[in-house]
């Protein structure tokens, strides 16, 4: 017959073999503190991602786009024909222009590629001959 409980039912076959294999708390094992880890690192060691390199302040900026440089140039513009247009209007504004532009009048805009971003074969017919 099963030992019966404080309130007097009896107890069932599994509680009995879980009280069993039940640790003292004496035996617990006491967790300590670890050292803090820099908060990114540790995001990145959970993550399992590499932290990305801090951006260089002194590299060259990409140039500019086609669009945006004929923003510039058009903006002041448009402002002054709509002075009541918010931000946001005036961009929807240039956004539209740019777009009833044709391909030869986009091109005028694209930006020009520089000897350094060049491949060699195409830099040597346009670098003049250095004569010593």
């Amino acid at each position: 017959m099963a030992p019966n409980t404080k309130d007097g039912k009896a107890k069932s076959k599994k509680t009995i073999q879980a009280t069993k294999k039940m640790k003292p708390a004496a035996a617990k094992k006491t967790t300590t503190k670890k050292s803090a880890a820099p908060k990114s690192a540790a995001v990145a060691k959970k993550n399992n991602r590499k932290m990305k390199a801090a951006a260089d302040p002194n590299a060259p900026k990409k140039p500019l786009s086609g669009f945006m440089k004929f923003s510039q140039e058009h903006r002041a513009i448009v402002k002054g024909a709509n002075p009541d247009l918010s931000f946001g209007g005036i961009g929807k504004k240039l956004g539209d222009m740019w777009r009833t532009l044709s391909g030869d009048e986009k091109a005028a805009y694209k930006p020009v590629k520089s000897v350094v971003d060049m491949p060699i074969a195409a830099v040597e017919p346009v670098a003049p001959a250095i004569v010593a």
